[in-house]
């Protein structure tokens, strides 16, 4: 099967223990940021809702799925987060962002989340499974650790995984290459709680260190 490429990007930018007036400066130049675009829409969301210092998160909503046009605006928000130095800012591009549970494990860790790389799997849910340590060579793990790990991965995805995609055939556990556009819960994404984070504004919880997608089951 073709992976469905859903028609947004959804790009990410860190700040680093920012207190309120510094959240305030960002904010108002991400709006500049904004009006100086005009390849195609785009929206940008201040995610993490807190008073005084802390790790935050912004959302910037490219409303294209075009790669090209993508890759443009990376530089573009590049050179507006090198403008807003010495605030300690970058770009997220590595771990899933957001999380939609903790992680698991010390050391090795099993992460769930949105994939937040630049390409078609951009806001897809995703599996992480890393070595957060600072070794060259990561310990070895045992079988028993492995098959734990793999349990607990199977685990996850039954729990956060849209059913969408196995009513297309696919296997007990979905995968992202079955999640449909159209769907009503995880908008392709294959989280299945995604259109109801989006509805609730994206946001996240940045307390434990960690940018875990708050959901509220009333809504």
């Amino acid at each position: 099967m073709i992976m469905p490429i859903r028609p947004e990007r959804l790009i990410w930018v860190y700040g680093k223990s920012l207190d309120n007036q510094a959240a305030v400066q960002i904010e108002k130049a991400n709006e500049l940021l904004i009006g100086g675009w005009g390849d195609c829409n785009i929206e940008c969301h201040a995610t993490v809702d807190v008073n005084g210092i802390s790790d935050r998160l912004w959302l910037f909503r490219l409303k294209s799925k075009d790669q090209q046009l993508a890759t443009k605006f990376l530089k573009y928000l590049d050179k507006h987060i090198q403008g807003l130095q010495p605030l300690k800012l970058k770009r997220r591009s590595n771990l899933p962002t957001p999380l939609v549970a903790r992680p698991i494990g010390e050391g090795h860790k099993l992460d769930i989340g949105l994939h937040i790389v630049n390409d078609k799997y951009n806001a897809t849910l995703m599996l992480f499974f890393y070595w957060e340590g600072r070794y060259y060579n990561p310990p070895h793990l045992q079988l028993g650790e492995m098959l734990s790990f793999g349990d607990e991965a199977k685990r996850l995805w039954i729990e956060y995984a849209c059913k969408c995609g196995r009513q297309r055939g696919c296997c007990e556990y979905g995968c992202f290459n079955c999640f449909q556009l159209d769907c009503d819960a995880c908008g392709g994404t294959g989280w299945k709680d995604f259109v109801r984070w989006q509805a609730q504004g994206y946001r996240i919880d940045y307390s434990s260190g960690w940018p875990l997608a708050i959901v509220s089951p009333k809504y």
